[in-house]
């Protein structure tokens, strides 16, 4: 029962999202589907203290409803798969560095609303923002793949997205990852914390390092 209202606001959003978009269709408005995603890798060291290699896949996918040639409002669900290399080292005895290898999936449920800023000819300029729900899980390879820890998410997202305009139903996105602005709340535990809660609040840019853009593709109906 916890759980269940533990969600309940974000539900409760997707559904009023919806129920408008079918109560004010006309015929001047149109649904639509866009689904993108994107790939990165990265690399780093700090202070000769941790190496890290990051992977991340990332996809999306929204369905969504043009109110009119500026307006659009809709639904939205992104899975993302982490992968990680760290590597500790032992500064007297290079022997004992420590190698692990992590997993995190993460899947993301929001309802989000649209606005386009500018637009000349075929190309606009758009902000997006989002506000929804998720949950990762922290994953270590040692002779198997065993859960470690967990997070749930809650968060609100500003970001701002580039189009071009291929056809009259068809359009490319480029949304631009490193400028999102928003707030992020966490709770979860893991095998670092002796499976003690923790929570986290997190407000500003968001990198989301190594993933800076992603590609989507729309299409109206």
């Amino acid at each position: 029962m916890v759980k269940s209202c533990k969600y309940y606001f974000f539900r409760k959003s997707i559904v009023i999202v919806v129920v408008l978009m079918l109560i004010t269709a006309t015929g001047h408005a149109q649904f639509f589907v866009e689904g993108g995603g994107s790939i990165g890798y990265s690399e780093s060291n700090t202070f000769d203290v941790l190496g890290s290699k990051i992977f991340t896949f990332k996809v999306s996918q929204k369905i969504g409803y043009l109110f009119n040639d500026n307006i659009a409002a809709g639904a939205m669900i992104t899975y993302t798969y982490r992968s990680y290399k760290d590597i500790e080292f032992n500064q007297d005895d290079p022997n004992l560095d420590k190698e692990g290898i992590y997993r995190e999936p993460e899947w993301r449920i929001s309802v989000f609303g649209r606005y386009k800023l500018l637009s000349k000819e075929k190309f606009s300029v758009l902000v997006e923002s989002s506000i929804g729900f998720g949950r990762s899980t922290l994953i270590l390879k040692d002779f198997f793949y065993d859960e470690i820890g967990h997070e749930n998410i809650k968060f609100f997202d500003v970001v701002p997205s580039v189009s071009y305009e291929l056809s009259e139903k068809f359009s490319i996105f480029a949304t631009c990852d490193i400028l999102k602005l928003g707030f992020t709340y966490t709770s979860g535990t893991n095998v670092y914390n002796e499976g003690k809660k923790a929570t986290a609040c997190a407000f500003g840019f968001r990198t989301e390092s190594p993933t800076f853009f992603r590609m989507s593709f729309l299409y109206k109906f």
